[in-house]
């Protein structure tokens, strides 16, 4: 199942996306928020399924170990929010990003969030420090990257990015430099024989 929030659609272009996908490509507020409310609805279903899966009285602890066991799998959740921050000023879905973020992943939900800007005032450290995974690419300020990334000093490092596609990965506790690369559509799908 996935989830698109884009205030422009530009990045994820209604016109392609909403005939795939059970919702559409919020855009305002009010659309962010009832995409929210459709994601708390399926966490609260499958909450009730795990619980019916329960073996003497003990829940499934992760999708994974429910799957296992279903008849059924469930399949992963991805909300993908591009320029994430210009919605955090409406408190309400900061908070509900945040619950979210903390207890989503149980359930299944994965949550990608992306943003030009990513100031404290914004972005508040704490929704940050709950993805465990996070990218920096260059940025014109070490504030952005410090916020994004944790840390001061790879902060600063994402100020002399110069190569594109040049990034600062922070995952499993450590930070490193890594090198992304954008394919043709021709490169991306191997050739058929």
């Amino acid at each position: 199942l996935r989830f698109y929030v884009d205030p422009d659609a530009t990045t994820f272009n209604p016109d392609v996306l909403n005939p795939k996908n059970t919702h559409q490509v919020a855009q305002s507020a009010r659309e962010f928020k009832a995409l929210l409310g459709a994601i708390q609805a399926e966490l609260a279903r499958r909450r009730t399924l795990f619980q019916e899966a329960a073996q003497n009285g003990v829940m499934p602890t992760n999708l994974d170990e429910y799957n296992k066991a279903a008849k059924e799998p469930l399949p992963r959740m991805i909300l993908f929010v591009d320029e994430a921050n210009s919605y955090f000023d409406d408190k309400e879905i900061l908070e509900q990003v945040t619950d979210l973020s903390r207890r989503g992943r149980k359930w299944g939900l994965i949550i990608v969030l992306a943003g030009h800007n990513w100031r404290a005032k914004d972005v508040p450290r704490g929704l940050s420090a709950m993805f465990p995974v996070r990218i920096s690419f260059r940025v014109s300020d070490d504030t952005s990257a410090a916020v994004v990334l944790g840390s001061r000093r790879w902060g600063k490092e994402a100020l002399g990015l110069r190569q594109p596609g040049r990034g600062i990965l922070f995952m499993n506790g450590q930070y490193g430099i890594f090198q992304a690369y954008r394919l043709s559509a021709e490169q991306a799908v191997p050739p058929q024989p």
